[in-house]
Order: structure tokens, then sequence, then C-alpha cells
């Protein structure tokens, strides 16, 4: 029984693992996203002023 409740935890620990890795990298995508488009902006706002 002991052992069953361990590999029982540690699937429950790599299902958490999977899941804060997933929005981790979801978040840096955003991030990389919206560094992108502040670039964007800038150049634009730059281009604009010469």
């Amino acid at each position: 029984i002991k052992v069953k409740n361990i590999y029982c935890i540690l699937l429950y620990k790599l299902d958490l693992i999977v899941i804060l890795s997933n929005i981790i990298r979801n978040m840096w995508q955003n991030t990389d996203k919206l560094i992108v488009y502040k670039l964007n902006v800038f150049y634009v706002l730059t281009a604009v002023r010469i």
C-alpha cells in the first residue's frame, strides 16, 4: 500500500510539474510577443519622429 501511495504522489507531482512548465512556457511565449510588439511600436514611433 505504501509503495502505491508513493507512486501516486510521484505521478501527482509529475502532473504538477508538467502543468507548471506549460504555464511558464506560455508566459515566455507571451512575453516574447509583448517584447516584439513593443519593439514594433517603438520602431514606428521613431520612424514617425524621423
